[in-house]
């Protein structure tokens, strides 16, 4: 990757997006919620592991998808070599890294060993996949603070369960827009076997969301529920509408969106921490 465009490439191919919302995500959290006598090392130590996980496993992703990828409208091209070579890098490091952070070791390791897989077969396979990288994802923001928090465990259980079920619709609503290249390739993703199923399931997803978030609102201060509890409703208008137009872009954005609100909600919102 030699043109003036190379670095821009690079940060698509890695999500960068992602990455940012990852670190304030985080960050957010660590600013109300980490305790004096924690252990910074184990938390920035997982901030780094997760961060250098989450590129590895968009360049193997990209890696894997290819010529899949070429049907896409934004492709874009890399050299393969080059690639593999930085995403194998970043998994051996990893591996490294897991020695540094000793409590987690062990679940650290299959965390790597489940993305791998994930990246090899199980994103080709519809629920195993999103599942996975659910449980990667909310993952990514417990294990930092398991050594740091000060809040209650409702509350880590209210934050888990909102975490896999925002990423189980994002990456259903992926599933949507890449459903053409998908069938080509012979994925059995969701939509590819069933446009049906894939919108009730979504349902399912939201009716199961605003059951968690009714569920936990003991734990917030009453405001800032009723506050989320629209801007969330106006979130599933927004991202049916654009469902029935194909818009699935904008469907992924919306979700994305209301990821970043549910954890201003959780960080500010509740009346424990």
């Amino acid at each position: 990757m030699t043109h003036p465009l190379a670095l821009i490439d690079f940060l698509k191919l890695i999500r960068w997006k992602n990455i940012l919302i990852y670190w304030f995500t985080t960050g957010l959290i660590y600013y109300k919620f980490h305790k004096p006598t924690g252990d910074n090392n184990i938390f920035f130590y997982s901030i780094l592991f997760f961060t250098m996980l989450g590129i590895a496993g968009n360049l193997h992703n990209n890696y894997t998808d290819y010529d899949l990828d070429k049907l896409k409208t934004e492709f874009v091209d890399f050299d393969k070599k080059l690639i593999k070579k930085i995403f194998l890098a970043l998994y051996f490091l990893d591996f490294i890294l897991i020695f540094f952070i000793t409590p987690f070791s062990q679940g650290l390791f299959f965390t790597i060993i489940f993305l791998i897989l994930y990246n090899i077969l199980l994103k080709k396979i519809a629920f195993i996949g999103n599942f996975t990288i659910a449980l990667i994802t909310a993952t990514s923001i417990l294990i930092p603070f398991i050594s740091q928090s000060n809040f209650k465990n409702n509350l880590w259980i209210f934050l888990s369960l909102m975490i896999i079920i925002i990423t189980l619709m994002r990456e259903l609503l992926k599933d949507f827009e890449d459903k053409e290249p998908d069938k080509k390739f012979k994925y059995k993703t969701l939509p590819v076997i069933s446009f049906k199923l894939s919108y009730v399931t979504l349902l399912i997803y939201f009716i199961f969301f605003y059951w968690v978030l009714i569920k936990y609102k003991s734990l917030f201060d009453i405001r800032a529920y009723q506050i989320f509890f629209i801007f969330s409703v106006l979130i599933f208008i927004g991202t049916t509408l654009n469902l029935f137009r194909n818009n699935w872009e904008k469907t992924t954005q919306y979700i994305k969106i209301l990821m970043l609100a549910g954890i201003i909600y959780f960080v500010y919102g509740n009346n424990i921490g």
